[in-house]
């Protein structure tokens, strides 16, 4: 009688070892970490150019406004720390049914309003368009105050970024 054979097969593991496994995450980790980043101060920096650009904006609109007589009336901007209003009339009235509120991203603050006078407010002059409340407001970021963008208000009622 002849003897049996004996057949073995070998199972080969498939799969990841866990080392593997922990390495991979490692990298993923370091990557989105140097992505992430830069991508976060971009935002920052996006938000405090449009936070300025929408004071711009604003204040354009009022002194327009104030120049096309639009109601009857002059126009003016207030300044405050997580807002601006547009409003109409001489003085700013709080809840007033004209105020419109623009409110700034949560990034960024009117960190130094400095108007002649001492107040918050640019109001223009109907026919002329100029504004008595000439100077500067700051807006900067909440998270760094030393990055920071400011608006200027001249005599005739101009604004720009400084």
């Amino acid at each position: 009688m002849t003897p049996l054979k004996v057949i073995s097969y070998k199972l080969k593991a498939t799969g990841f070892t866990l080392l593997e496994v922990v390495i991979v995450i490692a990298i993923i980790g370091l990557i989105s970490t140097i992505i992430i980043i830069p991508l976060a101060g971009l935002r920052e920096k996006q938000a405090l150019k449009g936070g300025a650009e929408e004071a711009l904006s604003l204040l354009s609109e009022a002194r327009i406004k104030t120049l096309g007589s639009e109601g009857d009336s002059q126009y003016g901007v207030r300044f405050d720390r997580d807002k601006m209003v547009l409003f109409k009339g001489a003085a700013y009235i709080a809840g007033a049914a004209d105020n419109r509120e623009i409110m700034l991203d949560n990034l960024i603050e009117a960190t130094t309003v400095s108007l002649a006078g001492g107040g918050d407010e640019v109001i223009f002059k109907r026919l002329t368009g100029k504004t008595d409340e000439i100077g500067t407001v700051t807006l900067s970021l909440k998270s760094d105050g030393t990055q920071m963008t400011t608006i200027s208000i001249g005599l005739t009622g101009v604004a720009g970024l400084n």
